[in-house]
């Protein structure tokens, strides 16, 4: 039997290769998400510089995906740095934690562990912050 056409239908896969395809998809996926969140900061960040004296940025990282949540930039912290870091060369960049009090979000990130109890946890939400001030 002629089994030129098994060519056709791809490329032999071992086991041990079967067994690694997940976890290869889920790293290409992770490292597009984190690539389409650094383009979305990254754009709002330049089209802000552009249009503004300010020289802080600073909103709800969530804010600029509907896919992600918190969880996902905590654990992916330092990769998004570090690429916000690239993007913008002498910086101070900051993931920062803000909450809700008395109608106004507070930066708690540096509170000791006994000022956080009067913030709901639930109110916590993770901010870049970006600040190019001289």
């Amino acid at each position: 039997m002629d089994l030129k056409f098994l060519q056709e239908l791809g490329k032999p896969v071992s086991a041990k290769e079967m067994r690694e395809l997940k976890k290869k998809e889920d790293e290409i996926n992770r490292l597009n998400a984190i690539k389409r969140l650094l383009k979305s900061i990254y754009d709002e960040v330049i089209k802000n510089a552009k249009i503004s004296t300010e020289t802080r940025y600073k909103k709800r990282i969530l804010d600029f995906t509907s896919f992600l949540n918190e969880k996902f930039i905590l654990d992916n912290r330092n990769e998004i740095i570090i690429g916000l870091q690239h993007l913008f060369k002498n910086c101070d960049i900051k993931l920062r934690t803000f909450s809700r009090a008395n109608n106004v979000m507070c930066d708690v990130t540096d509170l000791p562990e006994e000022a956080l109890k009067c913030f709901n946890e639930k109110n916590h939400q993770t901010w870049i912050v970006i600040d190019w001030t001289e």
